[in-house]
C-alpha cells in the first residue's frame, strides 16, 4: 500500500512537471517576433543610397516616450544585432544576426532606437564612435552613419524604421578652363586640411558630440570622367564649425596647387551635402560654386569663392 502511494505521488508529480513544461512552451511560442523594415523611397545610405544585404544594424527597445537609458531599455533589448535579409520593393527586411530576438508582447507601447553599421563599441551612455580620417573614407559602408528614432508609442508587431544621416557628406566637381590640360586631373589629389575627424553619436537623439578638437587632413578619393572632362572627389565629414586655416587644395599631377581657404564660420551640418562646382584656370585661379542638396536641404554662405 505505502508502495502504491509513493508510486502515485510521483506520478502527479511528473504530470506536473510536464505541464510546466509544456506551459513554459507554450509562453516562449505564444512571443511574436518583430518585423523590422526600413523604407528605400528616399536616399537613406551613402553605398547605392540604400541599404544592402548583410548589412548590420543595431537596435534598442525601451518605455514608450522615455529617453534611452539603462532603466529605460524594456525586455533587455540592448544593441541587439540586425542584418539586412533582403531588399525587394523598395523596402529593406531585417533579421537577428545572432540568437537576440525582439519580441511582443511587452508590457506597454515602446520605442525603438536603431542605427547603422552596427558597433559593439556603444558606452554606457549610451554613444557610438564615428570617425572620418582618410583611410576611413575608402570604405563608405563602414564610415556612413544613419541613425532612427521615428517608431515610437509601437503597439504592433511590425516596425517601419525610418533612417536619417548624422554625418556631412562633400562633394568636389572640378572642371578646366583655358591654360590647363585635362590630362594634369587624371592623377589629382584633394585634400581637406586641418579638419576635425572623430567625434561621437549621442544615440538618445543622433546629435553629435564629443568632437575632437585635433585635426588632421583628409584625403578624399577621386577619379577623373574622360567623358564629361572633369574630376569628382567626396567625402563624408564630421559635421562642424571649419577650424581657422581649414583649406582645401587641389594638387595636380605636375605638382601645381590651388590653395582656397574656408571661411571661419562655414559650418557642415548633419545630414546634408555639399557640393562644391570647382573651375581650375592656370591662367587666373580656382573659383568655386556650391550648393546644398540631397540628403536634406541645406544653404551654403557664400558659395561663390576664389582658390589661388
Amino acid at each position: 500500500m505505502f508502495m502504491k502511494r509513493n508510486l502515485f505521488l510521483l506520478i502527479i508529480l511528473l504530470l506536473a512537471a510536464a505541464c510546466d513544461e509544456c506551459g513554459v512552451e507554450d509562453k516562449v511560442e505564444s512571443k511574436i517576433p518583430i518585423n523590422f523594415s526600413s523604407p528605400l523611397l528616399a536616399p537613406t545610405k551613402v553605398t547605392d543610397f540604400s541599404f544592402l544585404p548583410g548589412e548590420q544594424i543595431g537596435i534598442f527597445m525601451l518605455n514608450s516616450g522615455s529617453t534611452l537609458s539603462a532603466s529605460t531599455i524594456v525586455d533587455d533589448v540592448n544593441n541587439y544585432n540586425y542584418y539586412v535579409s533582403s531588399v525587394t520593393s523598395f523596402v529593406a527586411s531585417f533579421l537577428p544576426y545572432t540568437t537576440d530576438t525582439v519580441f511582443f508582447p511587452t508590457p506597454g507601447n515602446v520605442d525603438f532606437i536603431a542605427y547603422y553599421p552596427y558597433s559593439n563599441s556603444i558606452s554606457s551612455t549610451f554613444t557610438c564612435p564615428v570617425s572620418t580620417t582618410s583611410s576611413d573614407q575608402t570604405n563608405r559602408a563602414t564610415v556612413d552613419f544613419v541613425y532612427s528614432n521615428n517608431a515610437t508609442n509601437i503597439s504592433s508587431a511590425n516596425v517601419s524604421l525610418v533612417f536619417k544621416h548624422a554625418l556631412s557628406f562633400l562633394e568636389f566637381d572640378v572642371v578646366t578652363e583655358t591654360g590647363l590640360a585635362l590630362t594634369e586631373m587624371v592623377g589629382m589629389t584633394l585634400t581637406l586640411n586641418n579638419f576635425s575627424t572623430t567625434a561621437d553619436v549621442n544615440l538618445s537623439d543622433g546629435s553629435i558630440i564629443n568632437l575632437n578638437s585635433a585635426t588632421q587632413d583628409i584625403v578624399l578619393p577621386g577619379k577623373y570622367y574622360a567623358g564629361n572632362e572633369e574630376y569628382i572627389a567626396d567625402g563624408i565629414i564630421v559635421p562642424q564649425t571649419v577650424a581657422q586655416n581649414s583649406t582645401v587644395t587641389f594638387t595636380m599631377t605636375n605638382g601645381r596647387v590651388f590653395t582656397y581657404d574656408f571661411p571661419d564660420d562655414l559650418v557642415f551640418e548633419s545630414g546634408k551635402i555639399y557640393i562644391f562646382t570647382v573651375t581650375l584656370d592656370r591662367g587666373t585661379s580656382a573659383s568655386f560654386t556650391g550648393s546644398v542638396s540631397f540628403w536634406q536641404p541645406g544653404t551654403l554662405e557664400n558659395s561663390d569663392i576664389v582658390a589661388n
